[in-house]
């Protein structure tokens, strides 16, 4: 996700939220666009397990990289 006059400069990791002029990374969104995280210091320093709040999706960070551990059910057509 890219915060509102944002300049990228570099590519965004998958559900990294980045804002700034340039753009850096400052935490990560949930797929439903919920923030679940911020990063204190710089993103490859961040490990952790987070749950979104609003959806209650999982994902696993380890050194910035997120991974979907519970990803979304899929929708009947």
């Amino acid at each position: 996700m890219i915060g509102m006059g944002a300049v990228v400069t570099r590519s965004v990791p998958d559900f990294h939220l980045a804002i700034g002029h340039p753009a850096r990374s400052i935490g990560i969104v949930c797929r439903c666009g919920e923030p679940t995280a911020r990063f204190d210091l710089a993103p490859e320093a961040f490990t952790a397990s987070v749950i979104c709040r609003a959806c209650g999706l999982a994902y696993d960070v380890r050194a910035g990289r997120v991974t979907e551990v519970t990803p979304p059910a899929p929708v009947a057509a």
